[in-house]
């Protein structure tokens, strides 16, 4: 396995470190590292890539989903707990799925929801109890899709955008997950398709979409979700079409863009971008600028 190789100023949990991958085989590694001090944090239960991992309220860290190997996905999950740097075994999801979103909710659950199962891509979801340490079945999304986003609104609602039902294709739909009703509805349709994008909370409760993939081509357009009006607004391009990057907020109210593949991605001839860009949001018909 190769070591994450990153210089960071926070304490980050990274799992899985990494996967191994052949020409007809890929699986997924086991271990985990602190990030920062670079040191390891213990053996996981299970090895996992492509799960889902979610700081919990009381500062434990839920691992769920993600994939042995092709054609092997997880239903079971596990908690790291900083204290003792060990993982123990908590319930298991209905179903195993790779791929898939998670989101905390205010009052400390965990939603977990889309990816891929099996059969394919998947609407079903997943809520977890840290208390209990049980998953709930929920009812179906809107949509099936896998690789979307889980954004929670500062209503305490969440925004479920985009995903696909392949790696190179997004759909346009949007959905709302309510925890007080448990039931999802739709929203807004976004502009664009997109799979693999980012999803940023804005100071004034919308939340800013940038890149991804649309029918097997990489976008810079950016949008932004108006939980009032349940709507989607363009909102300027970045200066690199991008997706599978990453998005931070930063203290200041902007949005630092880094990193990602653009269409070279998985041709075997590069792809991987080292440029960054950071979105300014306006409150003006020019939206988000980079800069």
């Amino acid at each position: 396995m190769t070591r994450l190789q990153m210089l960071t100023t926070l304490l980050v949990l990274a799992v899985v470190a990494g996967v191994t991958t052949g020409a007809k085989s890929m699986r997924a590694a086991r271990s985990a590292e602190l990030l920062g001090s670079i040191v390891e944090a213990g053996q996981m239960l299970s090895p996992r890539a492509d799960h889902s991992a979610t700081l919990l309220k009381d500062g434990r860290v839920l691992l769920a989903g993600g994939l042995v190997k092709n054609g092997q996905f997880l239903k079971t999950a596990e908690i790291y707990d900083p204290k003792t740097g060990r993982f123990t075994g908590t319930g298991a999801m209905s179903a195993g799925r790779v791929g898939q979103a998670s989101v905390l909710l205010n009052d400390g659950r965990v939603l977990v929801l889309g990816g891929w199962e099996v059969t394919g891509p998947t609407n079903s979801a997943d809520l977890y109890d840290p208390v209990t340490g049980k998953f709930t079945a929920l009812g179906a999304m809107t949509s099936r899709r896998a690789r979307p986003t889980a954004t929670l609104l500062k209503d305490g609602r969440v925004l479920v955008a985009g995903g696909g039902l392949a790696d190179r294709e997004g759909v346009k739909s949007a959905e709302i997950f309510d925890p007080e009703t448990k039931r999802f509805t739709k929203t807004g349709d976004m502009k664009v398709a997109r799979i693999v994008q980012s999803a940023n909370l804005l100071e004034d409760g919308k939340v800013l979409i940038v890149g991804g993939m649309e029918h097997g081509n990489v976008t810079a357009t950016a949008e932004v979700y108006d939980p009032k009006s349940g709507q989607f607004t363009e909102a300027g391009s970045l200066k690199t079409a991008r997706y599978k990057h990453t998005a931070a907020t930063l203290a200041d109210g902007r949005v630092l863009i880094a990193g990602g593949s653009d269409e070279r991605d998985g041709s075997g001839h590069g792809g991987n971008l080292r440029s960054k860009e950071r979105q300014v949001f306006r409150r003006s018909s020019d939206g988000p600028c980079a800069i």
